[in-house]
């Protein structure tokens, strides 16, 4: 058995290196639509270290939000994100057959890989960062990164870990599509496209942007005391700071929080170029397009 395991060791690390790697080898990950991303279970995929010579995780795996988790070991923090790469650039090499992205703008002092899934439009991957809070080498850093995108690569193709009750969940749904065009166009002006702008958000972009956020959040206590009547049943309120901004946002709790499960929340964000004569018109588009998706969603029980 130990053979065997330090038999898949070793050839993970050559074809991390890009020495021995099949070209033809098709990507394990391929099957990975944006369906399938938004339903892994990030913390559980680094629940062993990934890293052996870090040693064990000083900080273990710490749930962010939907497809974010991070850890610390060895004095490095380990973080794996789902989200758009955008800017990352081929590297030539592959782990497990999946292609490693490389992230020329990472941070100073961070070093980023990118497991590429599926292609997709914009594209999407899972995404290894690793920091240190003292000054280490660009080197050792990106080391570290290889070593842990390829241990995270070899989880994923083995077994991928789903997030738990994903098919109640607010995460399965696809946030550009659960709102109904009629209800965008009063405030965006016009039929456009939504395109998600990170795992679980989407944007649409015209008069005005509009951006769904799907999340595990614990929404503000709203206290909104101007009161707006435009009949017909169309009221809201805001408060004086929404009145002197340029965008006006809307929270609505879709699952309360239980039994530990953090709250899952719709939120809603309508933002134009100036505030205009009606800055208000902004908010009640926010709260109408929030109904909206919450009227559409399935609904659930506590």
């Amino acid at each position: 058995m130990g053979v065997v395991v330090l038999l898949a060791a070793v050839t993970g690390a050559v074809a991390l290196s890009g020495g021995g790697s099949d070209p033809d080898r098709p990507n394990p990950l391929a099957g990975f639509n944006m369906t399938k991303l938004r339903s892994i279970d990030v913390c559980a995929a680094m629940n062993d270290p990934l890293v052996d010579s870090l040693g064990e995780w000083e900080r273990k795996p710490a749930f962010g939000d939907w497809g974010s988790c991070n850890a610390t070991a060895g004095g490095y923090s380990i973080t794996v994100d789902v989200e758009r790469i955008d800017g990352f650039r081929d590297s030539s090499r592959k782990v497990s057959g999946v292609p490693v992205l490389e992230n020329p703008a990472a941070a100073d002092n961070q070093c980023d890989r990118a497991l590429l899934p599926a292609a997709a439009d914009p594209q999407f991957g899972i995404v290894v960062r690793v920091g240190a809070a003292h000054q280490g080498s660009a080197d050792e850093l990106c080391r570290i990164s290889d070593e842990a995108a390829a241990e995270l690569a070899r989880n994923l193709t083995v077994k991928v870990p789903q997030l738990q009750n994903f098919r109640g969940s607010l995460a399965r749904h696809d946030p550009c599509a659960v709102v109904d065009t009629i209800t965008l166009k009063l405030s965006i002006g016009e039929l456009v496209h939504g395109a998600p702008d990170l795992l679980h958000t989407c944007k649409w972009v015209a008069a005005n942007t509009v951006t769904v956020y799907l999340w595990t959040h614990t929404p503000p206590d709203e206290q909104k005391p101007i009161h707006f009547d435009f009949g017909g049943g169309n009221t809201v309120d805001v408060d004086e700071a929404e009145m002197k901004s340029t965008s006006c946002t809307r929270h609505g709790v879709y699952r309360p929080a239980t039994d530990g499960r953090p709250s899952e929340v719709v939120t809603v964000s309508v933002a134009g170029s100036s505030v205009g004569e009606h800055p208000e018109l902004r908010c009640l588009g926010a709260r109408q397009i929030l109904q909206n998706i919450l009227d559409n969603l399935p609904k659930v029980s506590r």
